[in-house]
């Protein structure tokens, strides 16, 4: 029985050594189970980052389908509704016949038709595409080679470009020239999809469709993987489209360019060259300063308007007369300073040489003096203001040292802080004036406001409430002292007199509006 036990005793320890063994693994099995666990996790991760992607691929696939369709619907109706009706084709011709020459319509919409063919085939591409998706497996549904073809098309894009400055120019021109243009720009419209203000806006859509591309582009390329057989097309497009987008932006700067030489030449009269015969000229500043000049010992001081340029500079004197700014059918109409052109200075001479500033110590009859060194003259100039010959001269340098260096001047345009505050105070003016015809017209409505008396020795309103028992004294004293069938003398002047300061009221109030 002892020797039984003991065999018993012996099996059960043999048995909990092999449970023991059992619990505890050997390093090898643990660091194997780690490298299971943490590839499975990866999987996973993977797994779930190709799922979002693919998601967002069909979410942009789908909308570049949805914005391509209303894109070719925006041309198709350019070219109906506008194009035909120009050409005195189809339904309310009459309204826009003989608007415009055939060379403007075929400026305005050739390319139009052009871009709309090939847009049409690509949607019936690429719409036939992504119906294809559902067969196919995630990693071989491919959109890159259909917007490479779109991007095939971008010299046609980069005439449009470079002509939409023209077509711009002259819608503005058959604004100002006919009435029947605003009509027919109504009408038109009104037909096409979209809500466009004008006609320049409607022919800005191709313009407007590269940034599209270029953004939907981008996204695709976020949301495909690496190992996607689409990567290497979709940069190849997004290259492409950024080529022709970065076109338009230059272009955009140019137009802004252009639009202030436009504005400042319109400011002077007199016979001088163009500000546009330079492509590269660019606005700087402009301010008005001093021309000091000596005549048989005596300084002379000529109060001068200067233009600065990246590479020239203009001399204007104030003009006696003014413009007005605006359409006549503006309410509140704003003048504008003009002025005589009396003589220009190129920055640099025919041997390429550069001119230069220095600042000059004041004098007991010079104020904030600097010198211009010109390869043609000599300028002395003084300014109002320390500040002001400050700007000038910062501005000189930096166009002298950008032409020294052959580079182009990429500095913002001086903001003359003085012009800025009139203009502050111009507007805080319109707004009191028109606050104050406000406040008149709500007085005259308002019924709360009847009973006010207007006292015409202090010019001040007062309520009826506090001067009623005295109001009713002097009217009862004034019934009783005129005979009956005569006049009131005595009153008839305190009225042409309250009259007459209405009327200055009136006229103060309204040129403030104005």
């Amino acid at each position: 029985r002892k020797k039984e036990e003991k065999e018993v005793e012996k099996n059960e320890q043999t048995t909990t050594n092999k449970d023991e063994k059992k619990e505890k693994p050997s390093e090898e099995d643990s660091v194997l189970t780690i490298q299971r666990a943490s590839r499975l996790y990866l999987a996973r991760k993977t797994m779930d980052n190709r799922r979002n992607k693919q998601k967002s691929r069909i979410d942009v696939t789908n909308e570049l389908v949805e914005t391509e369709s209303t894109y070719v619907k925006t041309l198709e109706a350019m070219i109906k509704k506008c194009m035909g009706p120009l050409k005195g084709e189809g339904k309310g011709s009459h309204h826009g016949k003989g608007l415009m020459t055939e060379e403007d319509i075929k400026l305005f919409f050739s390319p139009i038709e052009v871009i709309y063919g090939f847009s049409s085939h690509l949607l019936d591409r690429l719409t036939e595409r992504v119906e294809g998706w559902k067969d196919l497996p995630p990693g071989s549904q491919l959109v890159g080679d259909i917007l490479i073809e779109m991007s095939s098309y971008k010299e046609v894009y980069i005439s449009y470009v470079n002509n939409y400055e023209m077509i711009e120019a002259k819608c503005a021109h058959l604004k100002k020239k006919t009435d029947k243009f605003e009509k027919f720009e109504h009408e038109v419209l009104s037909n096409v999809p979209g809500g466009f203000p004008s006609l320049a806006v409607l022919m800005s859509a191709p313009i407007q469709r590269i940034s599209r591309y270029v953004a939907l582009t981008q996204q695709l390329m976020n949301a495909t993987w690496e190992g996607h057989s689409d990567v290497e097309k979709l940069s190849t497009a997004f290259k492409a489209f950024t080529e022709v987008q970065d076109l338009i932006n230059q272009q955009t700067q140019d137009s802004g360019r252009i639009q202030k030489l436009i504005e400042i030449e319109e400011l002077i009269s007199g016979k001088f060259e163009s500000l546009r015969e330079e492509p590269k000229r660019r606005y700087v500043m402009e301010g008005e300063l001093e021309v000091v000049t000596e005549n048989k010992n005596k300084v002379l001081k000529s109060v001068r308007y200067l233009f600065l340029f990246n590479d020239l500079l203009l001399l204007c004197k104030h003009a006696k007369t003014s413009s007005i700014r605006g359409s006549l059918r503006a309410k509140h109409k704003k003048k504008r300073e003009l002025f005589e052109f009396r003589s220009r200075y190129l920055l640099t001479g025919p041997d390429k040489a550069v001119g230069s500033v220095t600042e000059k110590k004041d004098t007991d009859h010079l104020r904030n003096v600097f010198e211009l060194d010109l390869p043609s003259s000599k300028l002395v100039l003084c300014a109002t203001k320390e500040e002001t010959k400050k700007k000038w001269v910062e501005s000189l340098e930096a166009v002298f040292s950008a032409l020294k260096n052959g580079q182009d001047l990429k500095i913002a345009p001086v903001v003359d802080e003085e012009k800025q505050k009139e203009k502050e105070q111009e507007e805080e003016e319109i707004r009191k004036g028109m606050g104050a015809a406000k406040m008149r017209g709500n007085k005259k409505s308002r019924p709360g406001l009847s009973g006010m008396s207007f006292q015409s020795d202090t010019n001040v309103y007062e309520s009826s409430s506090s001067s009623s028992s005295s109001a009713s004294a002097s009217a009862s004293t004034s019934m009783t002292s005129i005979p009956h069938g005569s006049s009131a003398p005595a009153e008839e002047p305190s009225r042409q007199r309250i009259g007459s300061r209405k009327k200055k009221k009136r006229n103060m109030v309204q040129e403030g509006a104005e």
